[in-house]
């Protein structure tokens, strides 16, 4: 087994609202803005257009990251990974166990490889790839309700040949229906807020947290965690 250095991760997902974040500004050497080529001009209807018919279509998740490595780990972006999928459906962080540094491992190849089966994987599901593997002509998106991420994790964590392990968190918002599915694995997790119904509280706080993901370790600073020497992570927790 091996032990991580101590760190505190987590993911706070919000409900999604509408949004287009396509601004841009296009300046030359001289530091003065540029007219926009029409194939830029193009592109950019394009990915607004996408956006649109996105969020009409039902519930997405608006995602933000942020990675800030320990500075002796920077020059290679870090040791944890993260994916959003195509549909801002699903969200997913592992991170990654720095004990293996020990080991001569690099324990940002199992997160990195870990992540990339775990999006491929569901998209494949929803066919959302544009190299979908179906089992027959009568194949047909799955929906969200009928996607277990524990299930997910578990093919993904077969299929993960690096050496290395990691906590696991996810989650995924059903795209019609107000619900948000869990899974935390380990000591990382994930919180709900919505804003406050009174204006003013005692903490001079504008959120509540309606709910917390608890920590899954064997002790202090060891986590539950998946990949290497470890059974596959079937006692992830689901919410």
């Amino acid at each position: 087994m091996v032990k991580r250095g101590f760190s505190t991760k987590l993911a706070v997902l919000l409900p999604a609202g509408l949004s287009l974040p396509f601004v841009y500004k296009y300046f030359n050497k001289e530091n003065k803005p540029v007219k926009k080529s029409a194939t830029k001009e193009d592109k950019h209807e394009q990915q607004v257009n996408a956006v649109k018919q996105l969020l009409q279509s039902g519930n997405v998740l608006h995602s933000g990251v942020c990675m800030i490595p320990h500075i002796e780990k920077r020059d290679k972006g870090g040791e944890d990974a993260y994916v959003v999928t195509k549909d801002n459906a699903v969200i997913a962080v592992a991170d990654g166990v720095g004990g293996w540094n020990k080991k001569g491992v690099d324990p940002a190849l199992f997160s990195n490889e870990l992540t990339r089966h775990f999006k491929s994987k569901y998209e494949n599901m929803r066919q959302l790839s544009s190299k979908v593997v179906v089992e027959s002509l009568e194949d047909t998106p799955k929906k969200q309700s009928d996607i277990s991420l524990k299930e997910l994790l578990v093919d993904s964590v077969k299929d993960t040949k690096s050496i290395g392990t990691s906590t696991f968190v996810a989650a995924m918002v059903h795209e019609q229906e107000p619900l948000l599915y869990g899974l935390n694995l380990g000591d990382s997790g994930y919180m709900i807020v919505r804003p406050k119904t009174a204006s003013v509280d005692a903490n001079n706080l504008p959120y509540d947290m309606v709910f917390r993901t608890e920590e899954q370790q064997y002790k202090f600073n060891h986590p539950y965690q998946c990949g290497t020497n470890y059974k596959l992570p079937y006692h992830a927790a689901e919410f």
